[in-house]
């Protein structure tokens, strides 16, 4: 691994950085925080896609579609792992690998980010919002006369 800014990068892996912190007290001591390994998905185009790029961009979008945290890495995305999103990439021709790493998906535009479904508010705080906005959405709407 090498430091930037503060923060280890493991070079293994570089398509996806890697979730490590070092904290320093006043009396010199140093705490590293490390991102624990999960079940996730890593996402990629197949090896015979005309047009990886778009493959990637494609199945982005139906994972953002259903709201699920994603990281992007660069050739691939990772997902926490589900059987369904996984038979929907599947279905869109994508390759699907599960693995065991740290997670770290994009906050999202309402600041949600990695959730756990264990999580005591379920993690779903983009989930929430994006309701309530569909909601107050719908009820402005009127039937066409």
């Amino acid at each position: 691994p090498f430091e930037d800014r503060g923060a280890l990068v493991d070079e293994e892996a570089p398509e996806f950085r890697v979730l490590q912190l070092r904290l320093v007290a006043e009396s010199g001591e140093v705490v590293e925080v490390v991102a624990a390994a999960e079940a996730v998905y890593r996402v990629s185009a197949t090896a015979d896609s005309r047009d990886p790029a778009f493959d990637l961009q494609r199945a982005a979008y139906h994972l953002g579609n259903r709201h699920v945290p994603v990281e992007l890495g660069a050739g691939c995305l990772k997902i926490e792992r589900d059987p369904v999103l996984r038979d929907l990439l599947l279905r869109l021709d994508m390759q699907v690998a599960s693995a065991f790493e740290a997670f770290d998906p994009e906050p999202g535009a309402y600041g949600g980010g990695h959730r756990h479904d264990s999580d005591v508010e379920g993690g779903a705080t983009g989930e929430e919002l994006s309701r309530n906005a569909h909601a107050s959405a719908s009820s402005r709407t009127r039937p066409l006369a």
